[in-house]
């Protein structure tokens, strides 16, 4: 039963943590009221005047409806219009027993007055707490008011506060008083350390990330200089790869001088289309770049002259012709004769030579010839 009764206590629809510690102790503080407030009726029933029983039942009831309203709202979670039933419930308590003996009767209640404004300090806002300092100064100075205007509604009782009775009410207002700062002032300091916990766990937190942020910047920058490094050295390969890639391509369509404006173009192994193109190019290359008058293609090293490499011969050599450049065959070999010759392939357009020597007497011869007729 008891568990039963402390887990309906504990449940609270409150989210915040702090008003959530708050309202378990509004509640308790509610609930201490309301059983003092029950037991305070059969109080309000030894008035020695009907007037005075009537008006303290009345206002004992009026009490507690106000202090179970502040109960009913907090424990549906409305927190703020809890602390505002609680402190007007609170108001009303001291200012219901001043209206019976006045203000001069009333000395012992006074500090009574300090309760609402009190709480509403701890856990209200600025707002609650100026409505708490209204309603007891409009409650004091309604009573003093009333005491002067109307006197037969203030004062009625003819009970008056002995000196006894006013120290046990200063003594219940004064340990209501401290229990309120003691409970809520504990609240607030656990909420206060906590808040600097927190605070020092962000902080270490944020030194953490800025030494990983460091830590991972620095890494970044460092493997970004060991990429624009390699992005060098895979610069400096690619160069001289396509430098070797030219060498290459010269070296496998080279193109020798033997004479002056005499050129060899010296076809050696299996022609591709590369290799083929590189001798077009180099041929019309070397002719373009200085005064040619012969090229003169040697197959010596070529194992087979089929129609490809026939038709890339006979190509390069109609484009020299054509820059004005004569153009001779030499190295066909018997076996290769007979492979153009069974392929139908017509080199007439070339001047055939045995071998590359008989090519150069024969432009040789030509010079001479030229020579002698010219004188």
């Amino acid at each position: 039963m008891l568990r039963l009764i402390r887990q309906w206590l504990d449940d609270l629809p409150i989210a915040d943590p702090l008003q959530r510690e708050q309202a378990a102790l509004l509640q308790a503080f509610s609930l201490f009221l309301l059983v003092a407030a029950i037991f305070g009726l059969p109080a309000s029933l030894v008035a020695t005047s009907r007037i005075g029983q009537v008006f303290g039942l009345g206002s004992s009831v009026l009490v507690l409806t106000i202090l179970l309203g502040s109960l009913m709202v907090l424990r549906r979670g409305q927190f703020t219009g809890a602390v505002v039933l609680m402190i007007i419930g609170t108001t009303l308590l001291p200012v219901t027993n001043m209206i019976p003996t006045g203000l001069v009767g009333s000395r012992a209640v006074f500090m009574l007055m300090a309760v609402p404004i009190m709480l509403a300090g701890l856990v209200g806002t600025r707002r609650i707490l100026a409505l708490a300092v209204i309603l007891g100064g409009l409650s004091v100075g309604g009573v003093g008011l009333l005491e002067k205007v109307a006197p037969t509604l203030v004062g009625f009782g003819n009970d008056s506060y002995d000196p006894v009775f006013t120290g046990v009410i200063f003594g219940f207002a004064a340990s209501l008083l401290s229990l309120l700062v003691w409970r809520f002032g504990s609240v607030l300091k656990l909420a206060i350390s906590r808040a600097r916990s927190r605070e020092q766990e962000l902080e270490q937190l944020r030194d953490s990330l800025e030494v990983t942020v460091n830590e991972r910047t620095s890494a970044l920058e460092h493997a970004l200089a060991d990429v624009e490094r390699r992005e060098s050295a895979l610069a400096l390969t690619v160069d001289s790869l396509r430098a070797s890639e030219a060498a290459v391509r010269e070296l496998s369509a080279p193109i020798i001088p033997v004479l002056p404006g005499v050129l060899v173009a010296p076809l050696i192994g299996a022609l591709n289309d590369a290799r083929i193109s590189a001798l077009t190019d180099n041929v019309l290359s070397a002719i373009t770049d200085g005064r040619v008058s012969h090229v003169i293609f040697d197959v010596t090293g070529v194992p087979l002259v089929d129609t490809q490499v026939a038709k890339a011969i006979l190509d390069t050599a109609a484009s020299a012709r054509l820059l004005g450049t004569s153009t001779a065959l030499v190295g066909v070999r018997p076996e290769v004769a007979q492979t153009i010759i069974s392929l139908g392939i017509d080199l007439t357009s070339l001047t055939t030579y045995p071998t590359l020597q008989e090519a150069i007497v024969a432009i040789l011869g030509e010079r001479r010839t030229g020579v002698a007729r010219a004188i």
